[in-house]
């Protein structure tokens, strides 16, 4: 049964001061006696130091490591408020000090280039932002290995020129955008190297058929359709990746622009994530 407990943020920070040994204040113009409702079964008092830190951070959103190291408590109403006039840079740590994520921000809006790492200090991921806070120039991210994960560039928030996707060790997918709409060829690739899905693009206009093949380069709709060494579980195969495969198709068809092309992306990624499973 959750341990449910109303106090002050004055009385939280008391508490997390206790707990953690850190220094612990509130975000400017937050009220120290305003009222939060808490779920404290998982801050017992046998939870100390970094543990402490990583609840209030991640699980509860009430705050973030300060440059200084101190732990800056907030609520999320007011948090939203703060940023909105925010101006200067702006930096956020992990639990065991570590640079969480650095950039600026100007009127509240992210300007300029911004990087986050990982604990470790591997860099997680880094975009640029335009004087409107719309995406622009280059975005890169990579792996907790280092491994590169992606590639976007943007033209003041709308996706243009080539979007890659890697493997570990190769090419995930290749796509390509002309004024937030695909546009050309777009390709995607099994994790050995082999082609996945091909498809073609005229300013979003989808143009033929889409073609998909499994990991030794055979189109499986048309080995299934004549018959060729067609199994149960080839068929089976085949009818879990057509339906994955509808899905890609109403992404592009039913919004060819830059939240489609957003969203088509997530949506790759969990399409080959589906056919490495039936790969097996």
């Amino acid at each position: 049964m959750p341990l449910s407990y109303e106090m002050s943020l004055a009385e939280f920070a008391d508490l997390l001061r206790e707990r953690t040994g850190l220094e612990v204040r509130l975000s400017p113009g937050v009220d120290s006696e305003a009222k939060i409702a808490l779920d404290l079964s998982s801050l017992t008092k046998s939870v100390k130091g970094s543990q402490v830190i990583e609840i209030v951070l991640d699980q509860l959103d009430l705050g973030w490591l300060a440059e200084d190291g101190a732990l800056v408590i907030d609520t999320t109403e007011h948090a939203e408020e703060w940023f909105a006039t925010l101006s200067g840079r702006f930096a956020r740590h992990h639990p065991n000090g570590q640079l969480a994520v650095s950039g600026y921000y100007r009127n509240g809006k992210e300007v300029g280039e911004w990087s986050w790492w990982y604990e470790d200090g591997t860099q997680q991921l880094r975009l640029s932002y335009d004087d409107d806070g719309e995406n622009h120039g280059v975005a890169t991210s990579w792996d907790k290995q280092g491994h590169l994960r992606w590639e976007r560039e943007y033209v003041h928030g709308v996706p243009t020129g080539s979007w890659k996707e890697y493997w570990p060790g190769g090419t995930k997918a290749e796509l390509t955008f002309l004024d937030g709409r695909p546009d050309g060829l777009h390709r995607w690739w099994h994790e050995g190297g082999a082609l996945l899905i091909e498809l073609r693009f005229d300013r979003g206009e989808l143009q033929g058929p889409i073609e998909f093949h499994d990991v030794d380069g055979r189109n499986l709709e048309d080995a299934i359709d004549a018959g060729e060494e067609a199994d149960e579980a080839e068929r089976a195969r085949l009818f879990a990746m057509r339906g994955l495969l509808r899905s890609v198709r109403n992404c592009y068809e039913s919004a060819p622009d830059s939240t489609g092309a957003e969203e088509l992306a997530d949506k790759v990624r969990d399409l080959l994530d589906a056919v490495a499973d039936l790969k097996e």
